[in-house]
C-alpha cells in the first residue's frame, strides 16, 4: 500500500475486493481524503456510523477479524486487495445522439370515455378492478388498447 499511497488523490473512489472459495468482488466503497497531516485517508461507512481511518489502520482491523472468524471455524470473506478509480480531471462527453420522444396518447373523451375517431386505438372494456391500469399496461404493452 506505501507504494501507491502517494499516487492516491483526494476524491478517488475505493473499492474494496473480497474473496471466497476461489471467488472476487467489492465488498466494501469509499472515497480517499488527506487526514491533517496529509496522510491518505480510506473514508467509508461502517456501523455504527462513517470511518475515517489510515488505510493500515482497516488492513489490520479486517485482518483481526479474519483471524477471529477463523479462530471460531467460519471462516469468511478475506480482503483480497483495493481498486482505485479516479474521475477525470477534463472529462469530454461525446456528443448525445438523438433521443427518441415519447409519443403522446390521444385524450380519452371524459364525456363518452373514448378516443377520438381515427386515433388507431380499438376500443376498450373496462376493468372492473382498475380500468386506468389495465389500460395503461395494455398500452405499454402492446401500443394498443385490446379487450
Amino acid at each position: 500500500m506505501a507504494d501507491i499511497a502517494s499516487q492516491l488523490q483526494e476524491g478517488d473512489f475505493v473499492n474494496v475486493i473480497s474473496g471466497k472459495n476461489g471467488g472476487y468482488w467489492a465488498s466494501h466503497v469509499g472515497i480517499v481524503v488527506l487526514g491533517a497531516n496529509g496522510e491518505r485517508h480510506f473514508l467509508h461507512s461502517s456501523e455504527p456510523a462513517v470511518r475515517e481511518e489510515t488505510f493500515e489502520a482497516f488492513i489490520n482491523r479486517l485482518a483481526e477479524r479474519e483471524a477471529r472468524q477463523m479462530a471460531e471455524g467460519k471462516p469468511g470473506q478475506v480482503l483480497a486487495g483495493f481498486k482505485f478509480l479516479r474521475l477525470n480531471d477534463n472529462p469530454v462527453a461525446p456528443p448525445m445522439m438523438a433521443q427518441p420522444r415519447p409519443v403522446a396518447l390521444p385524450r380519452l373523451n371524459s364525456r363518452a370515455g373514448k378516443r377520438p375517431a381515427g386515433s388507431g386505438f380499438k376500443e376498450t372494456r373496462s376493468c372492473a378492478t382498475s380500468p386506468f391500469n389495465s389500460r395503461l399496461q395494455s398500452t405499454v404493452l402492446s401500443g394498443q388498447m385490446s379487450k
